[in-house]
């Protein structure tokens, strides 16, 4: 009896749990929608197609050189007494480096002088007394013994004068050899020597390098030497170095070939006047042509590619049109092109890779941020 009331009393429970789960479906059968009614327009950043003028340039690394170098070292040899100056040292023309030990030069370069003036007063006598002997002959009172006697001794007179003179300029040579001095303004790169040593005669004592102006070698092939010795407007270089351009300055070019190549080396100047350029730094230089006739120009990602054929997407209106072209020159920053654009026209430089000829686009400005430059973009972890 019991078990049947409870039964009876829970039916109306089991009726309501199933209106409860009739109602809930019915009311999922028709969910709610959640496509865009619209599909938003691709962005692409738009450039001006330019005209430039074509001008052949080549680039090229080399190392910077002395001016003038010297490797310098004593003419007759002999100890080092006093060292005068020390490495990356500034010296100017003729300044003395340093002093070897010596048998007193000046001492015999006195010698010398006297040794010319004692013959030199000798020789005054000797033509005093051959013109004496001259005139006693004429009158019938001397005789040409005397005469020949007297000429041969005034000949050996000039024969020591001679020699003496000689013996003057080595007393004099002795004492530059005693120093050794700068041939010319510069740097004392390298000291090989201290006091005290023996240098021999050829030897190296120091070197001495001339960096203002500084120097630079480049190839040229023999297109640019025909624009350098024809009637073209010849070439122009620009060196960059430690992000300075510097407009050096052709000295000279190499009138054979360097090697097998063809090239022939022009030796180029800088000016280095703070001696901030060192030897041996690396300069990128550049050599510029006469330029051409003026062509279209757009940036290199304007340029798009399918298969062998290049084109650019232009915008009119907001809407994309494609226009072939042919690339002619794509060595520098922008790319040279003909085809059928105008100077002004705007082609996209930037935008989705899927767009096609007859889009719509919304062009955006070529400063806005993008979507990675844009606050709190997410970054790409690889």
């Amino acid at each position: 009896m019991t078990r049947r009331r409870r039964s009876a009393k829970s039916y109306p429970r089991r009726g309501l749990v199933a209106a409860l789960v009739l109602a809930l479906a019915a009311g999922c059968t028709k969910p709610e929608s959640t496509t865009l009614s619209e599909k938003p327009l691709p962005h692409v950043r738009v450039v001006e197609v330019t005209a430039a003028e074509p001008r052949p340039r080549s680039r090229h690394l080399a190392p910077l050189l002395p001016h003038r170098r010297a490797r310098l070292s004593p003419r007759s040899g002999g100890q080092v007494t006093a060292l005068l100056v020390d490495e990356e040292q500034r010296v100017l023309a003729g300044a003395p480096l340093l002093r070897f030990a010596d048998d007193d030069p000046r001492g015999n370069l006195i010698a010398a002088k006297a040794g010319i003036e004692r013959v030199q007063e000798a020789l005054r006598d000797a033509e005093l007394e051959l013109a004496t002997a001259k005139v006693l002959a004429a009158k019938g009172i001397g005789t040409t013994r005397e005469i020949e006697r007297l000429a041969t001794q005034r000949a050996g007179l000039e024969a020591q004068l001679r020699e003496a003179k000689g013996n003057m300029l080595r007393a004099r040579d002795r004492i530059g050899a005693a120093v050794l001095e700068a041939p010319f303004a510069g740097v004392i790169t390298q000291v090989s020597t201290e006091e005290g040593e023996y240098v021999a005669p050829g030897s190296v004592a120091m070197v001495l390098a001339q960096l203002d102006p500084i120097a630079v070698e480049v190839p040229l092939t023999q297109r640019e030497i025909a624009a350098v010795d024809g009637a073209q407007a010849g070439l122009d270089f620009v060196a960059h170095v430690r992000g300075i351009q510097i407009e050096p300055e052709l000295e000279w070019i190499r009138s054979e070939s360097a090697g097998s190549d063809a090239t022939f080396t022009a030796r180029l100047r800088l000016p280095n006047p703070e001696l901030l350029l060192r030897a041996g730094e690396l300069v990128e230089i550049e050599v510029f042509g006469a330029s051409g006739e003026a062509q279209l120009a757009v940036p290199a990602t304007a340029v798009r590619w399918l298969g062998e054929a290049a084109y650019v997407l232009r915008v009119t209106g907001g809407i994309i049109e494609r226009v072939d072209v042919e690339v002619l020159d794509d060595s520098e920053d922008v790319v040279l092109v003909a085809g059928a654009l105008a100077v002004g026209d705007a082609v996209v430089r930037t935008g989705p890779v899927a767009l096609r000829p007859g889009d719509a686009v919304v062009v955006v400005a070529s400063d806005a941020p993008s979507i990675l430059e844009s606050p709190g973009a997410p970054v790409a972890v690889r």
